[in-house]
């Protein structure tokens, strides 16, 4: 007779559960072992990679290293606000229903809601977070001028927050774009990785965090991006 736990599940495939999970727990470990960067940090880029992804049992795993690797209940949430920035509502519900398992505190935590940004402000904004104003954003101005101010208001609200590094945000983009090939904007999120203080290496480390869920393709998306902000610095 099979044995089977309290819950009525045959113990093999609990035993076999457990098992998935500490070998995704032991991956994770691994590729923060470079030591580049906390691995907190790249908990926290698997996490919301595993979200859009639609992986929960590579986001439950993530969600639990993240904290246990120094990453505060205010930064777990304050991912998801990067994540609804970049991916839409459906990717942030899947991040909060786990973390709200996890974590209800955490998830039940408010977040920055975004200041109102006027059009000749939202300019100064991304010219401050780009250090120029990128041609997309100037067509938005142009064909829609009063979603100008509020995109920048949320970007804002989800990329500078005291909650989350804003570097730490900004690797988790490159994570994300990194899992979609997305090598244009991964150049935008490589340019604003090194405006927030990140180093390639960094960007590097997080963006193999898609590597689970997109393979080695990624790769190449990510080194375009930093191959071409290398070349467009310019000499001082």
């Amino acid at each position: 007779m099979e044995t089977t736990t309290g819950a009525g599940v045959p113990a093999a495939a609990t035993a076999a559960a457990d098992g998935r999970e500490r070998a995704i727990a032991e991956r994770i470990e691994s590729m923060a072992a470079p030591g580049r960067l906390p691995a907190g940090t790249v908990a926290l880029c698997v996490a919301a990679v595993a979200a859009w992804k639609d992986e929960p049992v590579w986001l439950r795993v993530a969600l639990r290293l993240a904290p246990h690797h120094g990453v505060s209940p205010a930064a777990l949430r304050q991912a998801a606000a990067v994540l609804v920035l970049a991916r839409g509502t459906c990717a942030e519900r899947r991040f909060l229903a786990v973390l709200a398992q996890l974590f209800p505190d955490a998830a039940a935590s408010a977040v920055a809601e975004p200041d109102a940004v006027a059009g000749g402000d939202a300019w100064a904004y991304f010219e401050r977070h780009f250090g120029t104003v990128p041609d997309r954003i100037r067509l938005l101005g142009e064909l829609l001028p009063d979603e100008l101010g509020a995109y920048a208001a949320r970007h804002a609200a989800a990329l500078h927050s005291d909650a989350l590094d804003p570097k730490v945000a900004e690797l988790v983009l490159c994570a994300l774009n990194a899992a979609d090939y997305q090598e244009d904007f991964l150049r935008i999120h490589v340019v604003g990785a090194h405006r927030a203080g990140a180093t390639d290496a960094e960007i590097a480390q997080a963006a193999f965090a898609a590597t689970p869920f997109a393979g080695i393709a990624a790769w190449p998306a990510v080194a375009a991006a930093i191959l071409a902000a290398r070349a467009e610095q310019v000499p001082a």
